[in-house]
């Protein structure tokens, strides 16, 4: 089984993160909410890979600042942590980008504590529907 998630996203004041990976091939990587409000936040860190994410980071860097909405369509979502040592440890949803689509800086806040729509299907059933293999 494979998790998606698509919807609104926010970023967080830790900085994307681009370059080339291990491979040579160019990733970058997004720390996002699913919430900006006072409510609970979900924290996601999610990469992409390739010339749709180069493309996507030369034209739009000056404008991934905190709080900027995106529309961002995961996969292979799992659980996921930084750190080394305890009381230094970070949870979060770690996935793959799909999409990415910066949204304008008034899109409506959703209600405190909402997710985005999450679904499950097979791994088969993502590369059926052309969804890129990394």
């Amino acid at each position: 089984m494979s998790c998606t998630a698509k919807g609104l996203f926010f970023l967080q004041r830790q900085r994307p993160k681009a370059g080339p990976g291990r491979t040579g091939a160019f990733g970058l990587l997004l720390h996002v909410n699913t919430d900006t409000s006072t409510g609970a936040r979900e924290a996601y860190a999610a990469l992409w890979k390739g010339a749709d994410a180069e493309a996507f980071w030369r034209a739009n860097e000056d404008r991934l600042t905190p709080g900027q909405p995106l529309e961002l369509e995961l996969r292979d979502l799992r659980a996921g942590h930084t750190g080394d040592r305890p009381g230094n440890i970070v949870t979060h949803i770690a996935a793959e980008i799909v999409s990415c689509r910066l949204m304008p800086r008034s899109t409506e806040v959703p209600r405190p504590g909402a997710a985005p729509e999450i679904a499950t299907k097979s791994a088969a059933r993502a590369d059926a529907v052309g969804a890129p293999s990394y």
